[in-house]
């Protein structure tokens, strides 16, 4: 336990589980120490996991390095990536170079690099 954090006793909620209870996506089951979500709370559910389904997921697997170049040069995000992990390694390599010229990998700037 930290220091200073207040003691919680068993038989209350978790801060998450009172604060969802407050602003109404849960609701207590009478004589019970269990939840069921509410009508705003189902709601809320599936919005959020459509949104993962439809775009997040889909995002993700843009992003996946071992994705193939064929299907990458399709996807906007999957071109972006790409642009930038090839302007990176340039930056790099230019960096390496500078500091090769000076004698020294120690001298190198951060600022240089990003």
């Amino acid at each position: 336990m930290l220091l200073g954090s207040p003691v919680r006793r068993a038989d209350e909620p978790q801060p998450d589980l009172r604060r969802l209870r407050r602003k109404g996506p849960v609701r207590p089951i009478p004589r019970s120490q269990r939840y069921e979500p509410t009508d705003q709370g189902r709601r809320i559910a599936v919005f959020f996991t459509k949104t993962h389904v439809r775009i997040v997921n889909p995002s993700l697997a843009e992003l996946d390095p071992r994705l193939p170049e064929k299907i990458a040069v399709r996807s906007e995000l999957g071109c972006r990536r790409r642009q930038f992990e090839r302007g990176l390694e340039r930056r790099i390599e230019q960096a390496a170079i500078a500091a090769s010229k000076n004698g020294s990998f120690a001298r190198i700037r951060m600022t240089n690099v990003i």
